[in-house]
């Protein structure tokens, strides 16, 4: 899967903890949204999502930093809703020009 760009697995019955530890760098979207997932999600489990535009793991049951998902300056979108997600943004991001949907309700 080297050259993945784009992965949706949302509304399934997935569980577990984020399953995209070792992800290729070339991955620009990830879709896990509505499914059964835990766990915390760090610094070193998005680290290398450099090329990251789009990035939704809405409504599982994650936990961690808010900063965490400012990986990417390339980030257009991204969607933490409905988990356990705290923290402050980061001040980068309070004047990023490139962000066209964030969501961080239910958190």
């Amino acid at each position: 899967l080297g050259n993945l760009e784009v992965l949706t697995l949302g509304n399934n019955m997935f569980s577990g903890e984020f399953p995209f530890r070792d992800v290729t760098p070339r991955l620009c979207r990830l879709d896990l949204k509505r499914n059964l997932l835990t766990g915390r999600i760090s610094d070193s489990d998005t680290e290398k999502f450099e090329n990251m535009v789009h990035f939704s793991v809405a409504e599982n049951n994650f936990t961690g930093d808010v900063r965490s998902f400012f990986m990417s300056q390339n980030l257009t979108w991204l969607d933490l809703s409905g988990n356990s997600f705290r923290g402050e943004l980061p001040y980068f991001f309070t004047n990023s020009s490139r962000i066209e949907r964030l969501d961080l309700s239910e958190n």
